[in-house]
This record gives C-alpha cells, sequence and structure tokens, in this order.
C-alpha cells in the first residue's frame, strides 16, 4: 500500500500537515483530497492509536469514485489491516470495481484472486490472464512477472492446460519487468538469452543483462559475471575480474561463488 513519506518531520509538523489535510478533505468535494489522508493515517502520522482512522478515509475516497482509494481498501481487506475484519470477497468487490474503471494494480490483484480462487471467486485462468495481461501493458511490474512465470510453466491445469507453456511470451514479458529495473528478471534475462529459451541465444547480450544485475547487487548475477569473464563467454577472458565478481557474490555466501574464488586461487 502506498504510504506518505514522513522523512524527518517533527511531531507538531506532522501534527500540521494532518490539520491541513483534514480540512481540504472535509470540504472538499475531491476524493483525492479523502485518499492522501488515509495514507497520512495509515502512515502513523496521527499516532498509531489512529491507524484505523485509515479505512475511514479510504471508505469515503472509495464513495467519491478513487480508484486507488478502491485498490488499497481491497488489499486492506485482504490482508486484514488498518482494524478491518479480512475478507478476500470484500477485496474482490473492491478490485473489480477498480479494475472495470482500469486501475491497474486493482487489475493485477482481481488477476490473483482468480487465479488462485480466492473469496467467491472460482479458478479461472484464462480471466486471470487476461487481467494480468492488461495490467501489464498498463507497466505493472508485478502483473509483468506473474505473467512470465505462467507461460514459463503453463496453469498446471491439464492435460491439456489451460493456459500452455509459451517460452517466447515468457521471454517477453520478464524483460518488460527488468527494462523497469527488476534486479532478479535482469539475472533472468540473462540466462534466457544464454541457453536461447524464447529468444535466440545471444551470449553478448547474456553477458550484458548479468553485468546489469550484478552492477545492482545480485550474487547469482555477479557469478555468472564471474564465469563469464573466466571462460571468455560473451567477452574477453580476463581471471582478474572474473575474480572479483566470484568475490562479490561470495561476500553474500553463495556457495558456488565461494567455491569459484578457491578454485582459481588454487589455479593461480
Amino acid at each position: 500500500m502506498n504510504r506518505c513519506y514522513a522523512g524527518n518531520l517533527s511531531n507538531e509538523d506532522k501534527q500540521k500537515i494532518g490539520k491541513d489535510l483534514k480540512e481540504i478533505a472535509t470540504s472538499s468535494p475531491y476524493h483525492w483530497a479523502d485518499y492522501q489522508f488515509a495514507l497520512w493515517y495509515a502512515s502513523g502520522w496521527g499516532g498509531e492509536d489512529k491507524i484505523n482512522q485509515a479505512a475511514i478515509w479510504l471508505e469515503k475516497a472509495v464513495h467519491k469514485g478513487n480508484t486507488s482509494a478502491m485498490a488499497t481498501l481491497g488489499e486492506n481487506y485482504r490482508e486484514g489491516k488498518l482494524g478491518l475484519t479480512q475478507s478476500d470477497t470484500k477485496a474482490n468487490a473492491l478490485f473489480a470495481l477498480a479494475a472495470r474503471k482500469g486501475h491497474a494494480r486493482a487489475r493485477y490483484n482481481l488477476g490473483t484472486s482468480y487465479c488462485e480462487g480466492k473469496g467467491d471467486l472460482t479458478i479461472d485462468f484464462n480471466r486471470c490472464v487476461e487481467l494480468w495481461d492488461q495490467s501489464a501493458k498498463q507497466g505493472n511490474v508485478n502483473a509483468q512477472i506473474k505473467l512470465a512465470n505462467m507461460y514459463r510453466l503453463g496453469s498446471k491445469d491439464g492435460p491439456p492446460m489451460t493456459i500452455p507453456v509459451n517460452p517466447q511470451l515468457c521471454f517477453r514479458w520478464n524483460l518488460a519487468a527488468a527494462k523497469q529495473g527488476n534486479v532478479k528478471i535482469m539475472n533472468t534475462i540473462g540466462g534466457a538469452y544464454y541457453t536461447g529459451r524464447g529468444v535466440q541465444r545471444n551470449v553478448e547480450f547474456a553477458f550484458e543483462w548479468f553485468m546489469k544485475a550484478a552492477e545492482k547487487g545480485d550474487k547469482h548475477a555477479q557469478h555468472n559475471v564471474g564465469a563469464f569473464y573466466e571462460k571468455g563467454t560473451g567477452c574477453d577472458i580476463d581471471l582478474e575480474q572474473a575474480m572479483h565478481w566470484y568475490q562479490m557474490s561470495a561476500a553474500q555466501e553463495y556457495q558456488i561463488a565461494i567455491d569459484a574464488v578457491e578454485r582459481l586461487k588454487s589455479n593461480q
């Protein structure tokens, strides 16, 4: 759930902001004010004892048509937070309302409910993929990753499966998530280029994507970069760089990289 950024403001500043927000919310017909005030409470600015007030303001924003409030309130019903009684059925109703209005996160959440058969919904993989596809095309990273996993494994309800395995679509949606900065999926894209699964094999592209993820701290990608430098795959052989990246990965207690460091030391 989105949260207001408290930063290093004093309690006095927080109270003043809360007062200003409340005046706007109670006097303005605009749903965004109610929603922002809900986030203010949910972030704890009004005090931990008043966090449950967030649900009240979310309800107000929902009644005024705020789709973000619908999605957020639905998520809190799903998780039983903000003093709400856990209810997948109520969550689904709110997700469906926001999804019909085009809200990307609500579409993702509703798709997940169809995938898992939560609340009053029966499992429907076609509807699930339809909603995830809509959300993914709007840029929702979680939906892109879920779609990729669905196409990687299929719906597993067959044979025949409702959603069959499709390596090309798996790669397409993983690439979309990787381009948005998901580090784990960057490493996955590197692996896809290396094996040629879902895309034409290209070890130079594999090296580039492993490096992107390695530079952002992914231990698996760091090991992969080390292996590429050691063997000269997609790059020139450079044992110094290989050791560097193996050590970076080993520092995160990745056993394969730890073994690689010891092996290189022995060879040298």
